[in-house]
């Protein structure tokens, strides 16, 4: 990520499809009365998910991420991802999108398995 990221960061939240705002802002550390100017978009399909850049705490990106051009979840690691450990694997799933092309996915380098039969990496599911 840090290669591609146009702009200063230091930690990214990622958020699954259909995470609701208050759960982002929770996360985000956001107080309750402040969370619906800070976080003015929520996930309502499963196309999408919510991604948040911050650089010293403070919100510096967020978009609206489409799992089409590389899936992030399940998300089963902890966050925020610090920029330092923001490497990701491009892995096939084996699955196909809605219009057959191959469905890939973004796994951080940091919580890839290896095989013990085959030497390769694990997809976590």
């Amino acid at each position: 990520m840090e290669e591609i990221v146009p702009f200063s960061w230091d930690a990214l939240y990622l958020f699954e499809p259909y995470t609701p705002i208050s759960n982002v802002c929770k996360s985000l550390g956001i107080p309750t009365l402040e969370c619906s100017s800070v976080i003015t978009r929520e996930s309502v399909d499963d196309g999408e998910m919510y991604m948040v850049f911050t650089l010293a705490g403070s919100i510096v990106h967020q978009e609206m991420y489409i799992r089409f051009n590389g899936d992030f979840t399940p998300i089963s690691y902890p966050g925020p991802i610090k920029k330092e450990k923001s490497k990701f694997f491009v892995v096939n799933s084996g699955e196909k999108s809605a219009s057959g092309e191959p469905w890939l996915k973004l796994v951080p380098v940091s919580a890839l398995t290896s095989s013990p039969k085959k030497g390769r990496p694990k997809v976590p599911r």
